[in-house]
């Protein structure tokens, strides 16, 4: 993924099959050469807030031999802030 529109569109797709009234992070796995090997839901929260300890996102990219790691959460309230 070489750009923010194309990162957007990834994420953007995969928020569509889930919960509209929760937020949720996700962390998006990446190999050495930045290729995607998984998406993971690494915590579901409420309306306006979602609660991921760090050790949760590190543990999900150490399980999957991730070198990197994008993280990304919604706001289903529609307000960015």
């Amino acid at each position: 993924m070489s750009t923010r529109a194309g990162w957007a569109r990834l994420i953007g797709s995969y928020y569509a099959a889930l919960a509209p009234d929760s937020e949720v992070l996700l962390v998006v796995l990446l190999s050495p050469r930045c290729r995607v090997l998984g998406i993971t839901v690494v915590a579901v929260g409420a309306l306006n807030c979602v609660y991921a300890p760090m050790r949760e996102v590190v543990k999900a990219a150490a399980l999957a031999g991730a070198s990197s790691v994008v993280v990304a959460h919604n706001h289903p309230s529609g307000e960015p802030e």
